[in-house]
This record gives structure tokens, sequence and C-alpha cells, in this order.
């Protein structure tokens, strides 16, 4: 169990919900602080106050603790994408794709009755 990954999961919830961190910190009982001070992996959360992040956004402990769910996520939109790009290459058109996930590059693109495909680094 990575700390990050608690902060990084609450950030994403209360930001999905559109939030502040006042606003959460009023709904669960915690200061704008505290609860910035989890989302950046500065301090721990209790488990009491884990229970209470996890009953405001109806989500499991798990789900707060891990990044299992995030990283599934990815993989289904990853997933999602390559069907899209291979319905439209299999579409007779001369096309191609590319997507970035994370800190790689997909790219697609139909050549002669062929799909190139490559994989490649994001550039920092």
């Amino acid at each position: 169990m990575d700390i990050k990954h608690i902060g990084r999961n609450i950030a994403k919830l209360r930001v999905s919900r559109g939030l502040s961190q006042g606003d959460l910190g009023k709904e669960i009982g915690l200061t704008p602080s505290a609860i910035s001070n989890i989302e950046n992996a500065i301090s721990y959360p209790s488990v009491d106050t884990l229970i209470r992040f996890a009953s405001y956004f109806s989500v499991t402990l798990d789900f707060l603790l891990t990044d299992k769910d995030v990283k599934q996520l990815e993989e289904l939109q990853l997933k999602s994408k390559l069907l899209t790009t291979e319905m439209f290459l299999k579409s007779g058109k001369s096309q191609n794709g590319l997507y970035e996930i994370d800190n790689k590059k997909y790219f697609f693109e139909e050549r002669q009755n062929e799909i190139i495909y490559k994989v490649s680094e994001v550039e920092k």
C-alpha cells in the first residue's frame, strides 16, 4: 500500500464531484489543510477517516488504498480506443490514429491492407 494512492484517489474523487478541499472537509469533518495534506501524501489518514472518505464517495476502502481500479480503468480506456481504431481502419478508408495514455503514444495507420501499430514513450 502506497500513501500516494490514497491521496491521488481522494483528489480524483473530489475533483470529479466539483468539490473544493474546504467543501469536502466540511462534509467529513476535516480542515481544508488536512485534506490537502492527505491528497499530497504529507499525512496519512486514520482508519476512521478512510472509512468516512469511502462512505462519502460510496467507494470501497480497496479503491482508496490501491491503484488497482485506476489500472483497470486505464486498461478499459485503452481497449476501447484500440477497438475504435480497429473499426475505423477496417472501414476501407486509409486512416490513422494517435492516442496518448500516461507516458506512452500509441500510433495506428493503415497502409496497403496492413495495420501499422507503434508504441513510444512521450518525450518530456
